[in-house]
């Protein structure tokens, strides 16, 4: 199966800044930087510090307006930031230039598509995969699998990595399949 690194992930704001006399940091995120940033320091962070993080599970683009609102003092998001600001902004969500942030990457996430071991299925392109995930194609026969429906099971919350994916592989097409 062909792997397709999605990109990076985008820490906004000068951390030291946000949390310098304050008694929590508030931190609007995804999964991502829940599982593999905030989540694994957030207790070692309180002892030595004192100072309680309190992550707001968001959307990449309500996590981005919760930073400018003030309701958030640090967002994280698996894409390049101003792929990050595009689509917020597309989204009719104001948001500053992109000079006005500090951005670092503190994770580098890989994701891949995977069939079952039993598909013939062994590589698929850019296009087949928009049609699998578009519901354009609907059955593995059609990108030479067996004679089988193909099931698409997506995400009902949107991330960093599912934007980048609709942005590069779907052309910005809508999924058609079952939500999870």
């Amino acid at each position: 199966m062909r792997r397709m690194a999605l990109i990076t992930g985008v820490l906004l704001s000068l951390f030291c800044t946000a949390v310098a006399g304050a008694d929590e940091v508030k931190i609007a995120t995804g999964v991502t930087f829940i599982k593999r940033v905030f989540g694994p320091v957030k207790n070692s962070f309180r002892y030595k510090t004192g100072i309680d993080i309190t992550i707001l599970f968001n959307d990449p683009l309500p996590a981005l307006a919760a930073l400018e609102k003030g309701n958030a003092d640090v967002t994280g998001a698996s894409l390049p930031l101003a792929e990050w600001l595009n689509h917020t902004r597309s989204a009719g969500i104001p948001v500053q230039e992109i000079g006005w942030y500090t951005s670092y990457v503190p994770v580098i996430e890989k994701a891949m598509i995977v069939v079952n071991a039993g598909n013939r299925v062994n590589a698929l392109s850019k296009e087949q995969l928009k049609g699998i995930f578009t519901g354009k194609t609907q059955n593995w026969q059609e990108v030479g699998g067996d004679d089988a429906p193909i099931l698409v099971v997506w995400p009902s919350v949107s991330s960093g990595a599912v934007i980048l994916f609709k942005t590069r592989i779907m052309d910005n097409e809508s999924a058609d399949r079952y939500r999870l």
